[in-house]
């Protein structure tokens, strides 16, 4: 609210899980921004899914309606360069607007699963591998931008930030089968927030690391803030009150409660 940043290592270029596809769904509307994609009808389920539900299925269809790939067996010569540079699209996209470094080119698996086929030649490749690493900067930039409206344009801003909404109401937080078998208010930032504010996020999970960039603002108008962390290690991924005591902490803190 003050215009004040403040970080840890925010700069540090880190694998996100599932905060990626925060970056995905702006690039869904930067393409129907263009006229590139007619409809947005045609995203919308998938859209829920993938930012309500964090599912990968659903971010899988949309990467490939946007970039024209599909995954499968491994390709040779041209045809896997081909696909390739498709794929850096959604990393170019970012690149372009000044996110250094950013790689947002590589499907989400499970935690059980490793990148298999074509896949697997971007994640092995020996000349230069591509695996997916964002900073906590990046993700508190992209949120600060849908809030402010920035974010391709502030019709699409509200409309994005919409699907990133959550209730915090003590019967929405137990109702876990609305996410679709992963929870981001569970053991994430909203756990431990009243639910009478106004809370947007994107969370993710993996075995070696829990993430979340999430914007936090009181009713009253008075605190709003934006809160991004990127904890790539398993002591995070294993702690399940971690990141709501932090959240809580700066909350309390830039509320004026202590």
């Amino acid at each position: 609210k003050s215009n004040e940043v403040a970080g840890y290592q925010q700069q540090e270029l880190r694998f996100p899980a599932s905060v990626l596809k925060l970056f995905w769904m702006v690039y869904v509307y930067g393409g129907l921004a263009q006229g590139i994609f007619p409809e947005e009808t045609a995203f919308k389920t998938d859209l829920y899914q993938m930012i309500q539900q964090s599912s990968n299925n659903a971010a899988s269809r949309i990467i490939d309606a946007v970039t024209g790939t599909k995954s499968g067996e491994k390709l040779k010569g041209e045809a896997y360069e081909e696909w390739k540079q498709r794929r850096l699209f959604l990393s170019d996209f970012f690149q372009k607007a000044g996110y250094d470094d950013i790689i947002v080119s590589q499907k989400t698996f499970s935690t059980k699963d490793r990148p298999t086929g074509r896949e697997g030649q971007m994640w092995d490749d020996p000349q230069q591998p591509i695996r997916n690493k964002i900073s906590s900067a990046h993700a508190a930039r992209l949120m600060y931008e849908i809030v402010t409206g920035a974010a391709i344009s502030p019709e699409y801003s509200q409309k994005m930030l919409q699907w990133l909404v959550r209730d915090l109401s003590p019967e929405a937080k137990a109702d876990t089968t609305r996410f679709g078998g992963f929870n981001p208010i569970a053991g994430f930032f909203g756990e431990s927030l009243p639910a009478e504010i106004d809370f947007a996020s994107k969370a993710g999970w993996s075995s070696s690391g829990r993430h979340e960039v999430a914007f936090v603002k009181t009713r009253d108008g008075k605190t709003a803030y934006i809160l991004s962390i990127l904890a790539s290690d398993r002591t995070y991924s294993n702690d399940w009150s971690l990141f709501p005591e932090m959240s809580s902490f700066v909350f309390k803190r830039l509320n004026g409660e202590g």
